[in-house]
């Protein structure tokens, strides 16, 4: 993957969906926005959560043998590696700061 324009905060005016978890955030909405080569061009967007999820705790998202963040990344972590089925990447982001908090 090659990166066209780095990641850069932005004020949505469209509807965007955050490529990490897949939810769909509102016009007006700050999120992060990258444009990458990966087979075409690809903008990508990610919302505030899951940007900090994927900044703080890489090593539950990064794809090692692409070294890079795969689309719902935040989700399938969720529901694959802690069962964390039903709940908010917000939620998430709390039980992960509460587990790395008592190392």
């Amino acid at each position: 993957m090659d990166i066209i324009s780095p990641t850069k905060s932005v004020k949505t005016r469209k509807p965007h969906r955050c490529f990490a978890c897949n939810r769909e955030f509102k016009p007006g909405t700050i999120m992060d926005r990258q444009v990458n080569i990966y087979d075409d061009i690809n903008t990508v967007y990610s919302c505030s959560t899951c940007k900090e999820l994927m900044d703080k705790y890489s090593g539950y998202f990064l794809d090692e043998s692409e070294d890079m963040f795969p689309s719902c990344c935040v989700t399938e972590a969720m529901s694959e590696i802690f069962d964390f089925h039903g709940s908010t990447p917000e939620d998430f982001l709390k039980f992960l700061n509460e587990k790395h908090k008592s190392k």
